[in-house]
């Protein structure tokens, strides 16, 4: 994401500031009004006469003079009929009334003491309200559904002051920082002002801001901020130029501006890419008010003699005072790149490390807030041990100076900063206690609830959670009675949904009636262990949705009619229990990662920046052969082919579980294509979906195994595109209609209709995308395809990599052209980075890698450079001889060999010149593709794009982790593309 954007409030907000004339008067006559006891309808100035958002905040200030005797009385979402809900406060008790209902009000407490001035906030979300004091929750109410009416406070008793009412709609909170700031100025070394960047505000350094000049309260000397942002100064041609960091003593945190993050945010994630110094801290900020109010997720580097102190803490400061509510004793290794995460809910906290959660706690009321940084930085940081040969490398002379400098120590330098990239807030939340949480619970039948264990006393239903969360994750615990049948709801609206129903012989998904179940449409005859607790998942991704029992999928089914309704629990049979409910909100990204501009227009770098570089023919044409050494060979064997020729290609990298194909598509393009989802290059296996044209409609026929399924004909506009997807055992096909002029990534989805919903009894594996070329108006490399593997172009901070040995960062290729930077690492014996993904079963493992220049300080050792640009699959993570390696034009005596080599024994070779490098002057500026797949015993070396080994083995190793590395040497990284079955 580049830059910044912020999402949140729509523009319609009130203040009683700078008001006319006839305004003045008439809140003079209201508040002589306000001095009666009782009032018959009071409304605040400026309140919307309509409430027509379903979604919005409703934020007041009240003064109260004395306690008062009369209640305060707010009507919400009232119309002319009356209905809506009434928010009544008086003697010391807070009333919620449902009007539809007002024989049960709610009751809670709230004590409001004379004297005393409160912000109070009304929140209404989609089938949900809540209630703060000073942005603390105290309470939330179920509010289902939503009908336009008005905001008014129809009674303000004597003693009672309300200003300050301000209403607005809102959006989810959106927020995205990669410190992309082109036009920025890079501060000097040394500043003798106090120097911010635009984005981001001081909050806390050695004092408190805003509140004072940027000054040592000590010394009263001027300060340097040391929070800024650090880039290189060709950025247009470096991967992942731009960080921001901190270089300050002690502990510090920025906060956005409020006009990029807003002090009302509430129920979201705020994500960032982090890397500390060896004596630093680091962490993360949520629920921000002010510098006594705010919750803290912060974590230190791994201690250095004991295991057992606290290092990740997730801390929160309320009215300044401060409580810790998780701790850890696992730490940050220094000098490695992680991703933190903090989830703010409502009613739970979450703090979480690449992906995973570490910390989580109820939430002690902190509930809305903006974001922040955190840092903290020793006086004196302890460097790393670090041999006297990496200590001496690389030197190098800067093209405008003359100065000589060394890579190695610039690269070494960062052990003194804290940095931080990419950060990302979005919405989040989660239903973990539903019996507490504010949505409303639907019951039929009789139910025991206890500490949330739920029990049906007989055949029960009961709906719970938000009816608009289109993505999330369920999962409960159930033990079922012998002889019982019992699921979960999904989808469910009341009048309808699916029931996943389960007993000791089988599972069904059956269609709900309000009254009964329809006959069921999916069964498994899998059945269920009864009187033993059993776990429940289900994956739901808007109308689609997985059930798994024991984490492993049973069902699945797809409803486009359906994509979005509520979970439940269902029993058929008395007895049957159901504990630990949970539903999480899910962010599913579905779009493809996009290399460097500048990159996909370098004729050496397009080698596998450009979407042609994803696919490759079937076929061997003319011009790929091309004899090492040759000019018009300069680009490189791995360089990319235009993909408009006729014929099969096949795209790169695997796509073992869900995927999405995207492909423009006119009645001038479509002219008899292919799509092919097969294994193993078998383009008549698998499934095939042609693609034609017939009287200005567009047509798909879907074929399985050679068998004709069905013709599905499909409207054409302008702008359409296809989709087809693969979720589970379902291959759906949608035709989108598309906003005119926009940008392909970015195009706008104005409609969007459903062409076929195929689902397959018996799912054929189809890791491979192939798609055949017929017209070279609708080219292989038109086609985007998405899937889950996990892809990495560098153009975020790496993260997903944890270095093991040698000096990594971002750094220059080459010492004779400085601008060309990218990830890559260098030093003495084996410099090894490995991905911190396991990958398990079948899986595709891409690299490319270049050779980076001189980096010891010995020129003439350059033309020695290109060899060893190894990778190891299914290692243990640590030793990089427990998997399969590859090492491309390692050396035997004074001979170069690529060898594959199984636990450190070779089992193939190869001296072929194509399958090793190309010596100095023809390979300076090339880059080097690796792939190797794995397909049960079988192992498949491909060197630039050419099959070059195949090996079986006889016992295959199951899996394991990534590792990319050399000997004595130094390499870059261009590219990386990981998949497999099981991540």
């Amino acid at each position: 994401m580049n830059g910044q954007h912020a999402g949140g409030y729509q523009p319609r907000v009130v203040h009683h500031h700078g008001w006319s004339t006839v305004h003045c008067l008439l809140l003079t006559a209201l508040l002589l009004l306000c001095t009666a006891p009782l009032l018959a309808q009071v409304e605040i100035i400026d309140l919307p006469d309509l409430v027509e958002e379903p979604c919005y905040d409703l934020t007041w200030e009240l003064d109260v003079a004395t306690p008062p005797e009369a209640p305060v009385i707010l009507d919400i979402e009232q119309g002319e009929t009356g209905g809506g809900y009434t928010l009544r406060y008086n003697r010391g008790y807070l009333t919620w009334i449902d009007q539809r209902a007002p024989a049960h009000p709610v009751r809670g407490t709230l004590r409001l003491e004379g004297g005393s001035r409160s912000t109070f906030t009304l929140k209404r979300r989609p089938d949900c309200l809540a209630f703060l004091q000073d942005h603390r929750l105290l309470a939330t109410w179920p509010a289902p559904g939503f009908t336009p009416g008005t905001l008014a406070f129809r009674q303000i008793p004597d003693g009672v002051t309300i200003t300050e009412a301000r209403y607005r709609a809102i959006d989810a909170p959106v927020f995205g920082d990669d410190f992309m700031r082109p036009e920025a100025k890079r501060p000097p070394d040394k500043l003798t002002t106090w120097y911010e960047d635009d984005g981001w505000k001081v909050a806390h350094y050695r004092k408190d801001f805003p509140g004072g000049d940027p000054k040592d309260p000590t010394t009263g000397a001027a300060l340097t901020n040391p929070w800024r942002l650090s880039f290189f100064k060709t950025v247009e041609t470096t991967a992942n130029g731009f960080w921001f960091l901190y270089t300050g003593v002690g502990p510090s945190w920025v906060v956005p501006p409020v006009t990029l993050a807003y002090p009302s945010w509430d129920r979201y994630y705020v994500q960032a890419a982090v890397r500390t110094e060896y004596d630093g801290e680091v962490g993360l900020i949520a629920a921000y008010q002010d510098n006594r109010n705010y919750l803290l997720f912060r974590w230190l580097p791994v201690a250095p003699y004991t295991r057992d102190e606290e290092r990740a803490q997730l801390i929160a400061v309320i009215a300044g005072e401060r409580r810790v509510l998780a701790t850890s004793s696992r730490g940050c290794h220094p000098e490695q790149w992680y991703t933190l995460r903090l989830n703010l809910g409502w009613q739970r906290v979450q703090a979480l490390v690449d992906g995973e959660v570490l910390l989580e706690a109820d939430n002690p009321g902190a509930a809305e807030g903006r974001i922040g940084l955190y840092a903290c930085g020793s006086a004196a940081p302890r460097r790393p041990k670090i041999d006297a040969i990496t200590a001496g490398m690389y030197r190098m002379t800067d093209e405008k100076t003359g100065r000589e400098v060394n890579d190695a120590a610039d690269a070494l330098r960062t052990t003194s900063c804290i940095y931080f990239d990419d950060v990302v807030v979005g919405p989040w939340s989660i239903v973990d206690h539903p019996l507490s949480s504010p949505y409303r619970r639907a019951v039929i039948g009789k139910w025991d609830t206890q500490d949330d264990i739920l029990t049906a006393q007989s055949p029960a239903r009961m709906l719970l959670g938000p009816g608009n969360w289109e993505r999330y994750a369920a999962r409960v615990r159930m033990r079922l009675p012998r002889g019982g049948r019992a699921g979960l709801l999904v989808q469910a609206t009341g009048e309808n949904g699916y029931a996943w129903m389960l007993s000791e012989q089988e599972q069904r998904i059956h269609p709900v009636l309000p009254d009964r179940l329809d006959p069921q449409v999916l069964e498994s005859p899998r059945g269920i262990a009864a009187e033993d607790w059993v776990e429940l998942r289900l994956e739901v991704d808007g109308p689609y949705f997985a059930c798994y029992y024991n984490n492993t999928r049973v069902l699945d089914l797809y409803d486009h009619t359906v994509p979005a309704g509520r979970i439940g629990l269902i029993a058929a049979t008395p007895g049957t229990v159901f504990q630990v409910l949970e539903m999480t909100q899910r962010d599913v990204e579905w779009r493809p990662r996009k290399a460097h501009e500048r990159f996909e227009k370098d004729k050496w770098v397009v080698t596998w920046s450009s979407p042609e570089a994803e696919w490759y023919p079937a076929f061997t044409p003319k011009a790929y052969i091309t004899p090492a050494g040759q000019p018009h060979a300069q680009i490189g064997a791995a360089a990319p082919l235009p993909t408009d020729a006729p014929g099969l290609y096949w795209h790169k990298g695997g796509h073992y579980r869900d995927l999405q194909v995207t492909l423009p598509v006119t009645e001038h393009t479509l002219a008899g294509q292919s799509i092919h989802l097969s294994t193993n290059y078998q383009a008549d296996g698998g499934y095939r979906l042609w693609l034609g044209c017939q009287e200005g409609a567009g047509q798909v026929a879907l074929w399985r195994e050679g068998r004709k399924i069905a013709t599905y004909p499909f409207a054409l506009s302008p702008r359409a595109q296809l989709c087809i997807m693969r979720r589970g055992s379902y291959l759906i096909g949608l035709v989108q209609h598309l906003a005119a002029d926009e940008d392909a990534l970015d195009a706008v989805i104005e409609r969007e209709q459903l062409v076929f919903a195929y689902r397959d009894p018996a799912p054929l594996p189809a890791e491979m995308i192939g798609f055949t070329v017929t017209n070279p108006t609708l080219p292989a490399a038109a086609l985007q395809v998405v899937s889950d593997g996990i892809q990495d172009l560098f153009e975020r901070a790496p993260s997903g990599w944890m270095i093991e040995s040698g000096v990594w960062s971002v750094m220059a290729r080459y010492s004779c052209d400085p601008k060309w930077n990218w990830f890559g690492g260098f030093g003495p014996y084996t410099p090894t980075v490995w991905s911190k993904y396991r990958l398990d079963g079948d899986q595709t493992v891409e690299a490319y890698l270049g050779v980076k220049m001189q980096y010891d300080n010995m020129p003439e050792e350059y033309a020695k450079r290109y060899r060893d640009l190894n990778l190891t699959i299914c290692a243990d993570g640590e030793h990089l001889n427990s998997g399969y390696t590859v090492i491309r034009a390692g050396r035997q005596g004074e001979m170069p060999v690529t060898m594959l080599l199984r636990k450190g024994v070779v089992v193939q070779s190869t001296t072929a010149p194509e399958h090793l490098l190309p010596p100095q002057k023809v390979g300076h500026r090339q880059w080097f593709a690796t792939r190797v797949e794995k397909r049960g015993d079988e192992i498949k070396l491909f060197l630039d794009n050419r099959l070059a080994m195949t090996y079986q083995d006889p016992d295959p190793l199951p899996g394991g982790f990534v590792g990319i590395w050399t000997m004595n040497n130094g390499l870059m990284i261009g590219r990386t593309n990981l998949a497999a079955r099981q991540v």
